[in-house]
């Protein structure tokens, strides 16, 4: 049972490109952030993957899961914006 504050998280995608190194360290980073046990990797080109994160079965972990999702979501914005996109 959820916490009525605390909204069911669902899983969420990001995209990654590895042309360059910067690009594989952090799809990397954030795939350790988030667990590999819970995440999954799909490569749609060979410079482009995707990493699928998916919560936890246990409600427990969900306020970590959402610390965690910030820090990755928040890390993507700031490099968007570093690049100008």
């Amino acid at each position: 049972m959820n916490h009525p504050e605390m909204p069911s998280l669902d899983g969420f995608l990001a995209i990654y490109d590895i042309r360059d190194d910067d690009g594989w360290r952090t799809a990397n980073r954030h795939r350790d952030y988030w667990g590999k046990t819970h995440t999954r990797v799909h490569y749609l080109e060979e410079n482009v993957v995707v990493l699928a994160f998916r919560p936890a079965p246990d409600c427990r972990w969900q306020a970590w899961e959402g610390v965690r999702r910030r820090w990755i979501l928040k890390q993507l914005a700031l490099k968007l914006e570093s690049e100008g996109a």
